[in-house]
């Protein structure tokens, strides 16, 4: 028994022995780098400990050290300092830390960098934490839409759009947080930092209690500070997750406790803070909610230019007009009529009133970004306008993108130059359609000059959603060359365009993108059959059944129920392609092949009715005319007489709407189609008695 008791004392005394060594002892491992995460090492750097418990210390040669605290326990909290001649630390709000269980787990690195060069790097270092946590929370809810079979190309694009907009605010925290002097700023701001930096948005957010910060906000001026600082951290960390509303929320009660007699200029950066926040709210929302944030992001901005005045701000002032004209813009996309144009007209002004001041010689990025816009806009106002006016905007809109293709160049801003490009061919191709002539095929020309350099270098690897729209523009462009260029320049320009509708196919696929498929089906149809029109025999009779195919396609997903217009379309231009069918076929099977382009004419006409759409309604009459005509041909006696008596009714319908003042020359086109039939059925007639 006594030996027994000895045993259990020794193995105590043993197991204390060894708690005792886990506890008094340990260290902290890391590297002194340069300017950045992946910078060089740099030895020979002195680190402290503010406290007195340990070291000094220095790095070695490559930048590597260990601290060792023998008389410490992991957990406990320690403060280092950095002494290196002319150089400061960029990452000093990490250097109050925790004594580590594991120094191997997450090695400590101390970012130093010239003295001059603080902010920049800190400003780089910021933006980097913001893009990894963006880019975490991006691939955690395209996760979750995967395992939740929610992942189409619609709602990834959703996605991807919050993502943009998160880094687009990451970068504007970057620059924020940058600003602050070592050791600025209250202790729960900086441990919020700590934990952001760490990866851990969550408990940041948790941290920064709302009860807490009011609290400090209603004490002293000093606690003020700090608690709004704490509420744009809050709101940026919210940025970061892509909870948008709340980080609205947040920015709205920061601006409640801010004095704006005595704090102007944190005021107006509040308010610029909350106009963007809306203005994205505004363009992911339908319906009324988001012409309210819109509304809200337009009062917020032009609230912010009362203190960011031209003369006294003048950088601040042109960024807050460049983004006032992005909102009027985003709230012009939603209004109709006079009210829109007028959207637009503000626009334009507040993006030439940003110009003043981010000119190229002084701010060429800005300048280039903000011509942009403004051809953005000035686009839009052409698409409200006819005649000369409208003409001109485009003209306007072409000198915008060209000049912000000056500094946009694809050796330096590689994926601006593309999105400026693809804008230029999509100006371009407007243009063209307003213009007859040699001009006009020039500007086809050169609308497709323009998406061929933007898919150098939007492709389908890294922008597949992006690829796919530019191929089918390149398409559209490419088909409306080949029909003012004759010969076999024309042919292969179809060619060409076919080949683009497929590429955009590839991604562009029914599963996921179920309505642009159906369009660009639709597109395909049409390009296939003008190829037909200029292709004799077997080839050009194989190019129409490929259109009839694409047709059909495009009927699956556009139905008379969910897209009647769209429907209409299709159901008209698959009639056309029938009745080509038809003329290169001979017995039964022209005959079949008349009937189903009667019938599709017949079917596009239930929606394409003489009041709703009076245009299309003429030209589908006539086109029924034109089939039920060639059915007559083809068919003898009484049943001949009813399909040209048919025919006659269809002309005439057409040119109800066909006069000869409105449209001279569908008019005199039906006109003559009508005498015909009209002779033809007399003739039947004459031969029946």
């Amino acid at each position: 028994m006594v030996g027994r008791i000895v045993l259990i004392l020794l193995l105590a005394a043993v197991a204390q022995a060894q708690g005792a060594t886990e506890v008094q002892g340990a260290m902290i491992k890391g590297i002194v780098i340069l300017n950045g995460e992946g910078g060089q090492g740099v030895g020979n750097v002195q680190i402290t400990d503010s406290a007195h418990t340990g070291g000094p210390w220095a790095s070695d040669s490559d930048g590597g050290f260990i601290l060792d605290y023998p008389n410490r326990a992991p957990g406990e909290k320690v403060r280092l300092g950095v002494i290196k001649e002319g150089y400061v630390v960029v990452n000093w709000v990490q250097l109050d830390l925790a004594l580590p269980k594991d120094p191997n787990a997450n090695p400590l690195q101390i970012i130093i960098c010239k003295e001059a060069d603080r902010e920049e790097m800190a400003r780089r270092f910021y933006q980097l934490k913001g893009v990894e946590a963006i880019e975490a929370t991006y691939q955690q809810k395209l996760k979750a839409l995967e395992e939740e079979n929610k992942s189409d190309a619609t709602t990834i694009a959703k996605l991807q759009e919050e993502r943009d907009q998160a880094k687009a605010s990451a970068e504007k925290a970057a620059a924020e947080l940058a600003k602050n002097q070592p050791g600025q700023g209250s202790e729960l701001y900086q441990e919020a930092q700590r934990l952001f930096l760490a990866g851990k948005i969550e408990a940041a957010i948790a941290l920064l209690d709302d009860d807490k910060l009011r609290q400090s906000a209603e004490q002293a001026e000093k606690a003020l500070t700090d608690a709004i600082q704490g509420w744009r951290l809050k709101a940026n960390l919210f940025t970061l997750k892509f909870r948008f509303e709340e980080a609205e929320k947040v920015y709205e009660t920061a601006l409640r406790y801010i004095n704006r007699e005595t704090q102007a200029q944190l005021w107006a950066e509040t308010e610029v803070d909350v106009g963007n926040t809306h203005d994205q709210l505004g363009i992911r929302v339908e319906g009324r909610a988001g012409n309210e944030h819109l509304a809200a992001a337009i009062t917020a901005y032009r609230s912010a230019l009362e203190v960011y005045t031209h003369q006294q701000l003048p950088q601040k002032w042109a960024m807050t007009q460049n983004n006032l004209a992005i909102a009027l813009r985003h709230q012009a996309d939603r209004t109709e009529g006079t009210k829109g144009a007028e959207l637009l007209a503000q626009a334009v002004t507040a993006f030439r009133s940003a110009l003043e001041v981010r000119t190229r010689e002084q701010l060429p990025q800005d300048w280039a970004q903000t011509q942009n816009n403004l051809g953005n806009a000035l686009w839009d106002q052409a698409d409200r306008t006819e005649g000369p006016k409208g003409a001109e905007l485009l003209a306007q809109a072409v000198a915008a993108y060209q000049s912000a293709l000056e500094v946009r160049t694809r050796e330096q801003l590689p994926q601006e130059w593309a999105t400026t490009e693809s804008n230029l061919g999509l100006v371009l191709w407007d243009q063209a359609d307003r213009t007859e002539g040699p001009k006009g095929v020039e500007l086809l020309a050169q609308a497709v000059t323009a998406y061929r350099s933007a898919l150098e270098v939007t492709t389908r690897e890294q922008l597949p959603q992006k690829w796919a729209a530019t191929q089918n523009n390149l398409a559209i462009a490419l088909r409306h060359q080949a029909a003012r260029t004759k010969g076999t320049k024309g042919v292969e320009l179809l060619a060409q365009a076919v080949t683009a509708y497929r590429s955009a196919l590839e991604v562009t696929t029914r599963e996921q993108l179920p309505q642009k498929w159906a369009m660009t089906q639709n597109n395909l149809g049409n390009a296939l059959s003008d190829q037909a029109n200029r292709t004799e025999g077997t080839k050009g009779a194989e190019l129409l059944a490929q259109a009839v195919t694409a047709y059909r396609s495009a009927l699956e997903v556009r139905t008379r129920e969910q897209l009647p217009q769209d429907w209409a379309t299709t159901q008209n231009n698959l009639g056309n392609a029938l009745l080509k069918q038809a003329d290169r076929t001979d017995g039964a099977k022209s005959a079949e092949l008349l009937v189903q382009a009667v019938t599709a004419f017949r079917s596009a006409l239930e929606v394409r009715t003489r009041e709703q759409l009076p245009q299309d309604w003429a030209q589908t009459q006539s086109n029924l005319g034109n089939a039920l005509r060639h059915q007559a041909d083809r068919t003898e006696g009484q049943k001949g007489a009813e399909l040209l008596a048919q025919a006659v009714a269809a002309y005439q319908s057409a040119l109800e709407v066909y006069s000869a003042e409105a449209f001279p020359f569908y008019h005199k086109q039906t006109e003559k189609q009508l005498k015909e039939c009209e002779r033809l059925l007399t003739q039947t007639k004459l031969q029946a008695q």
